[in-house]
């Protein structure tokens, strides 16, 4: 989201993006909502609180189950998140703004990554993504969720590689 706006106001410094796991649509009301709570559950109760709001949607209840390291890592990184920053980035995340204009003036190559599973941004708004940004490349990624990078980061990196070796 940050990147989209970037964009908008700096296209000239940009060689191609890489969007993953994102959205350009605005908050809608329960969205919105929900993500001024997680400010207020942060606030109130720390950040560690967050971990059973956020877990289930960064990652697929496959990999948490069978992956407890992987689980657990994540875990430790979203506790060690200071609490202005988690209240930060959920209001920040509840009031972001409509970038979905600037999608249509994107001219550089782009690739969208995107877990299948992914239950934040779902692969309807992938796709529309991906029809909206003339020319760029969309990656689903089975088995992944919110995270992709993360709970698959090889199948991610392999998308990357193959993406720059084919837009230099």
């Amino acid at each position: 989201m940050t990147l989209l706006q970037m964009y908008k106001s700096a296209p000239e410094r940009f060689k191609g993006l890489i969007l993953i796991d994102t959205t350009a649509d605005p908050a809608g009301p329960a969205e919105a909502g929900m993500w001024r709570g997680v400010a207020q559950q942060a606030q109130e109760r720390g950040v560690s609180s967050l971990v059973d709001v956020l877990m289930p949607r960064m990652m697929t209840g496959a990999d948490r189950l069978n992956q407890p390291a992987q689980a657990g890592h994540l875990k430790t990184l979203i506790k060690q998140a200071s609490r202005d920053g988690a209240v930060g980035g959920a209001n920040a995340l509840a009031n972001r703004p409509d970038a979905r204009p600037v999608l249509k003036s994107i001219r550089v190559p782009t690739l969208l990554i995107f877990g299948l599973e992914d239950n934040v941004t779902a692969a309807e708004g992938a796709k529309k993504m991906n029809q909206d940004i003339a020319g760029s490349q969309l990656v689903m990624i089975p088995g992944a969720g919110h995270a992709a990078i993360f709970e698959k980061a090889g199948a991610a990196n392999a998308a990357i590689a193959l993406w720059l070796s084919s837009n230099r």
